[in-house]
């Protein structure tokens, strides 16, 4: 039997069909808006350009609330923080790096499961605002597809749903945070931070990152800190990268932003906040142009021996003159035994030695470098630890290309009466370009070289002065010692010979032989000596 559906029926139908296909509209526009949110979300994740100038607003104090479109250094400076564990920057006021930072922050903690950030300011006031300026730019993400929630808000924490954790705190000795990342900001006014960071970098060592933000602040006081990270991270010596930006490298910023700088700050914090020097307890010795043309020359090292702590430009090239300023210190904590090693011809500096160690071990170092430099003419303090070096030299190993203060009495004396020679020639030696000076840890103590309340023209506080008072030493004697005719560089065969003798004196450091003809030539003794 046949069944007759009347219009009802079909009717009814109709609307099932209506509802059915309405519904599978629904799940394909929910399908739709995961998909596109996952796909932006992969986007965010991969680039905080794209994060960034997509999704971030910021309070700019002029414009109010605008899009956050970085700058290339913003940008270049986020590429280091990724590429970079330990990162310190030393920047101009007004650059916008807090706020950089803080962005980056908050990118790391919404696209990072169980991601934990310790923010250090200066005082509590600061921490609220660094905070403060992640909670705007979180609130202000108008796509709920990559937001997430929060479930804790307040004034010093900051915790999402994914786990991860923000905490904004002031400066305060004995604390120790497991982290993440810790991020310092103005590190060179945060009281009691050297201690802070003793009691924080143990559970940094495991795998936790590090952001030093600041501006200089002198190099005692509540900024030797960042002082010493900053000089240490340049030469190398710590494992901070080290990045330096500068007023110009803003967009914003010209010459008429500039001038209006000048003339609103001293000229004491002019130099500080927007050109970046370093002024410690005095005034600078050297003038802020000498200091630049300095900077403009330091090259990297071509190599690096003695376990990092030689640093080499130039090998020994047959014929040419060498001299060899060495100063001993005390092997302890503080005092630093260097030699300083400069082409006599045209007093470029080729190499480089500065570390701590008893005076033995630096006798033989100094030895097998100085063979090495064609038997080069060594200027030697014999002040305190540096009598031992000097005595053991001439009379142990028989190296009798040395300055003299007597006939047997090697080395040079540093006197009340013979430091200001010492000086005026480090003056005339950066001032007049006598020298040419490749190493930044030269460089640097340059510009921790100031003149005293007192007078008296030294290192400034927690620094140190061995490296330029070598470079006095050569340029002070160099009169004396081309006048003396010092014992010519060996030629080539010479150079067997001084092996056979330099082999014979137990060291720690293998010698080898050397036959030196030229800058392009044998190099197999830069190469094989893997210490």
């Amino acid at each position: 039997m046949t069944t007759i559906y009347g219009p009802a029926h079909y009717k009814k139908e109709k609307k099932k069909m209506a509802k059915a296909e309405y519904q599978k509209s629904l799940e394909r526009i929910k399908q739709e808006i995961e998909d596109a949110a996952y796909e932006e979300t992969k986007k965010c994740v991969k680039s905080f350009k794209h994060f960034s100038e997509n999704h971030v607003k910021i309070d700019h104090p002029k414009r109010g609330r605008i899009d956050f479109i970085p700058y290339e250094f913003q940008l270049s400076t986020v590429k280091q923080f990724t590429e970079n564990r330990f990162n310190i920057i030393r920047k101009c006021r007004q650059l916008g790096l807090s706020t950089t930072t803080a962005i980056y922050v908050l990118w790391k903690c919404m696209f990072n499961e169980g991601y934990e950030v310790v923010v250090i300011s200066k005082s509590l006031r600061e921490a609220k605002k660094f905070l403060a300026k992640i909670k705007m730019a979180f609130h202000a993400i108008e796509y709920e597809g990559i937001k997430g929630k929060l479930t804790t808000d307040s004034v010093t924490e900051m915790v999402f749903d994914n786990g991860s954790r923000i905490y904004s705190l002031p400066a305060t000795a004995g604390r120790s945070f497991a982290c993440s990342l810790l991020v310092l900001d103005e590190a060179a006014f945060c009281r009691n931070i050297d201690e802070l960071w003793a009691e924080t970098f143990p559970t940094l060592a495991t795998g936790g990152d590090c952001i030093v933000i600041s501006t200089v602040n002198g190099t005692s006081g509540k900024g030797r800190w960042f002082f010493e990270t900053w000089r240490d991270a340049e030469a190398g010596e710590n494992d901070f990268n080290a990045i330096r930006l500068y007023w110009f490298d803003n967009p914003d910023f010209n010459e008429k932003w500039l001038e209006m700088q000048f003339r609103q700050l001293k000229a004491r914090r002019f130099k500080q906040e927007i050109l970046g020097i370093f002024h410690g307890a005095g005034d600078a010795f050297f003038p802020i142009s000498v200091i630049e043309k300095l900077d403009g020359e330091v090259e990297e090292p071509k190599w690096r021996k003695e376990h990092d702590k030689l640093w080499i430009w130039d090998p020994p090239v047959t014929g040419r003159l060498y001299g060899m300023a060495v100063d001993t210190g005390g092997g302890d904590a503080k005092d630093y035994s260097i030699f300083q090693i400069f082409d006599f011809e045209d007093f470029t500096q080729v190499a480089e030695f500065r570390t701590k160690t008893n005076t033995d071990k630096f006798t033989r170092i100094v030895h097998k470098w100085a063979k090495i430099y064609n038997n080069a003419y060594i200027v030697c303090e014999r002040n305190s630890f540096g009598q031992a070096v000097a005595d053991n030299l001439w009379f142990r190993l028989g190296y009798q290309n040395m300055f003299r203060i007597k006939k047997n009495k090697p080395g040079w004396m540093t006197t009340a009466k013979t430091r200001p020679y010492i000086i005026a020639a480090i003056e005339n030696a950066f001032v007049e370009s006598v020298v040419r000076i490749k190493s930044v840890r030269t460089l640097r103590e340059a510009q921790a070289f100031v003149i005293k309340d007192n007078g008296k023209v030294e290192h400034d506080n927690g620094s140190n002065d061995d490296l330029l008072f070598g470079v006095g030493l050569l340029v002070h004697n160099r009169r004396k010692i081309l006048a003396s005719q010092p014992i010519r560089p060996l030629k080539a065969e010479g150079q067997r010979e001084i092996y056979k003798i330099a082999a014979n004196y137990e060291t720690d450091y293998q010698i080898k032989p050397v036959i030196s003809t030229n800058s392009d030539g044998d190099l197999n003794w830069l190469y094989d000596d893997k210490k």
